[in-house]
């Protein structure tokens, strides 16, 4: 299964050529609920256990083919991690707001 996985995601260079995990569990046989939380798993762990230069994004999952998709994917991580700490920070506000 891995070097299935692998391959597809090679043959999916760019972001213009995006796959679905719903697409990836049907060609490499997962069965998998609604969204897929499973086939995503294990593309994440795929992504970091054999270093793989992959991106997600509306499409579906995609190789980085360039500098350019590497700069635009790496800063959409950053800004949602930046908004992540964000909320928290607020959520954290708002709760000493009320409970004091």
């Amino acid at each position: 299964m891995k070097g299935e996985l692998v391959k597809i995601l090679r043959e999916h260079k760019g972001e213009e050529n995006a796959i679905t995990a719903r697409e990836i569990a049907d060609l490499i046989g997962v069965i998998d609920t609604e969204g897929r939380p499973a086939t995503r798993k294990l593309i994440r762990d795929y992504i970091e256990s054999e270093g793989l230069p992959v991106a997600a994004c509306s499409k579906g999952y995609y190789w980085i083919s360039n500098k350019d998709e590497l700069a635009k994917y790496h800063y959409s991580l950053v800004m949602r991690a930046e908004e992540i700490l964000q909320r928290g920070r607020i959520v954290q506000d708002n709760y000493f707001a009320h409970n004091l």
